[in-house]
């Protein structure tokens, strides 16, 4: 009489290691890919906070360049540039005239693989000057 042994063949354990391993690479592209995304997320979402602070330092006259690189610890690799255009709108309110500059704020960021850029425009008015005034008045 014959014993009947239980147990798998080999066959059969080199068949599940397969499964096992194809399931295990799977899982870790999909964790690779995620950890990529979430590092691209938080470095947007840092140029956009600089691009708001710098935006508000121009906006209330702190920053009176028109670029550099950001010096605290974590921004050095950050850079931004700052563009103003006067507009030739002018609009009346209060018996006065006012001259609306665009300001324009540029953030580039680099790092070892890409190169991100956001812009924002922001809109400021500024009173003129009575000189400024007198010669729009004068104009056709």
């Amino acid at each position: 009489m014959m014993k009947h042994l239980r147990g798998f063949s080999l066959i059969e354990v080199m068949v599940a290691l397969a499964i096992l391993a194809l399931a295990v690479s799977s899982l870790v592209i999909v964790r690779n890919n995620a950890i990529k995304d979430a590092m691209k997320t938080s470095a947007i979402r840092k140029i956009a906070v600089l691009i708001q602070q710098k935006m508000g330092e121009i906006a209330i006259g702190l920053e009176k360049s028109s670029g550099g690189t950001f010096v605290e610890e974590g921004y050095r690799n950050y850079s931004w540039q700052a563009t103003t255009r006067n507009l030739s709108l002018i609009m009346q309110a209060d018996n006065k005239q006012y001259q609306i500059p665009w300001q324009e704020v540029t953030l580039v960021v680099q790092d070892r693989e890409r190169k991100y850029t956001q812009t924002m425009v922001s809109y400021f008015l500024t009173e003129k000057s009575e000189d400024a005034e007198e010669e729009t008045s004068k104009q056709p």
